[in-house]
């Protein structure tokens, strides 16, 4: 997705966009129960916490493809 797009995304969800790498945009919602729901343009997943975002261990997935 493009910056615009993750903009609005994160508006809408009371998120926060995120620029893993250079042309890659993701939106990051933390939720009450501090796990991070990560939106990006062919999946969203739910992780425990920034330490299972950044090893790449999701609790659930859901993908677009």
């Amino acid at each position: 997705m493009t910056e615009s797009q993750s903009n609005t995304i994160a508006r809408v969800f009371g998120g926060r966009t995120w620029q893993p790498y250079p042309g890659l945009w993701w939106v990051i919602v933390v939720r009450p129960d501090q796990r991070l729901v990560v939106i990006g343009t062919d999946n969203i997943c739910v992780y425990a916490d920034a330490e299972a975002l950044h090893a790449g261990d999701p609790l659930a997935e859901i993908r677009f493809d």
